[in-house]
């Protein structure tokens, strides 16, 4: 007996509205009694195929939802015009151009199970970016980047395709229009160009937990120097996710801060020396040390175990060793304190480090 569907009308009116009245009409937005066509008929007695149906018209409904939707309404009218009304009662024919369109809107290998709801705004949330530990907050209509700028924007494209069976994929395009300089923005960005911020979304826990953001110019499509890879903190603490891949970005996010108060701790260490008026400064170069920690921890965990946890360990080891070095700053800079700034009797700290310790 073929099954009464009713439930899904959008579909049918938007092909009104395109013009494209098909001889096919799909099981999800007409009543099979009234079938009339050979592939209407096919697809009103086959469950399998009325499954098929019912998944596209879902996903497609969601997809027209997004700011992508235009470009999908025009390959849904090739597809079909030119995939599935010529199929006839062709059952095999009919599965194929549905498998097809399915995993063409990101479906994946199991069409006949439903796709979870696409996020309305999966680039909005607080980002906490591995690189320097800074946030960037996006929300409906702005941007803020800390020593960048205040930004409002325009989604001009959000595409989300789905990535595994219970999330997407987004690819999202934002027009900037930046309403409050920056000295550490670019010279054209202060000049008002506009700007768009191209964003990949993803998770590998929680839908819209990792993103990766890359400014290019609107003209041009040229990539710039800022190209950011965050956390949204608002969907996911990669510090609780409890897995390799979390405990990796959680750590990566750790040394961005260790980096930085070493960092300041070791040009405070040179304004001391100067002040003193030492002859020959000794010498320390933070980024030269922490390259060289890295290369070392990484090594040293290349074949601890599997997945990302090899990442996540060697990040804690080289943040313990910087942690380290900080620690012995802090205890310079005290003995220099106590020994009214006289270099020879405080040792300076080096770049070498304890190779044999195991945090």
């Amino acid at each position: 007996m073929p099954r009464k569907k009713v439930l899904w009308k959008p579909l049918l009116t938007l092909m009104i509205i395109l013009g494209v009245m098909p001889a096919v009409l799909l099981a999800a937005s007409f009543d099979c009694s009234k079938a009339k066509t050979k592939t209407e008929k096919a697809i009103c007695k086959d469950p399998y195929l009325s499954v098929l149906d019912e998944n596209l018209a879902a996903a497609y409904n969601q997809i027209l939802e997004t700011v992508d939707g235009d470009s999908v309404k025009k390959t849904q009218r090739v597809w079909l015009k030119r995939s599935l009304y010529p199929c006839g009662d062709n059952r095999e024919c009919i599965q194929r151009a549905y498998e097809s369109r399915l995993n063409e809107l990101g479906y994946g290998t199991d069409p006949t199970k439903k796709a979870p709801r696409a996020l309305r705004c999966p680039q909005c949330g607080v980002w906490e970016v591995a690189s320097d530990g800074k946030l960037l907050i996006i929300d409906q209509e702005r941007i803020i980047y800390p020593g960048c700028g205040e930004f409002t924007y325009k989604t001009e494209r959000m595409a989300p395709k789905l990535e595994r069976e219970d999330r997407y994929e987004y690819q999202v395009s934002m027009l900037l229009e930046q309403v409050k300089m920056s000295f550490l923005c670019s010279k054209e960005m202060n000049e008002g160009n506009d700007w768009y911020l191209e964003a990949t979304i993803q998770g590998h826990f929680r839908e819209g937990s990792e993103g990766s953001f890359e400014l290019r110019k609107k003209k041009t499509g040229e990539e710039v120097t800022l190209s950011l890879y965050g956390w949204n903190m608002d969907r996911e603490d990669p510090c609780d996710a409890g897995s390799g891949h979390g405990s990796a970005w959680c750590a990566a996010i750790e040394q961005s801060h260790i980096y930085g108060s070493l960092s300041n701790r070791a040009q405070e260490a040179y304004y001391l020396l100067l002040g003193s008026k030492a002859g020959k400064l000794p010498e320390f170069n933070v980024a030269r040390f922490s390259a060289v920690v890295n290369q070392f921890c990484t090594e040293y965990h290349k074949e601890s175990g599997g997945g990302a946890w090899p990442h996540a360990w060697a990040a804690s080891c080289t943040n313990a060793i910087l942690n380290r070095k900080y620690n012995e700053f802090v205890a310079w800079q005290s003995c220099m304190e106590k020994n009214e700034n006289k270099l020879a009797s405080c040792k300076f700290p080096d770049e070498t480090f304890d190779r044999t310790q195991e945090d």
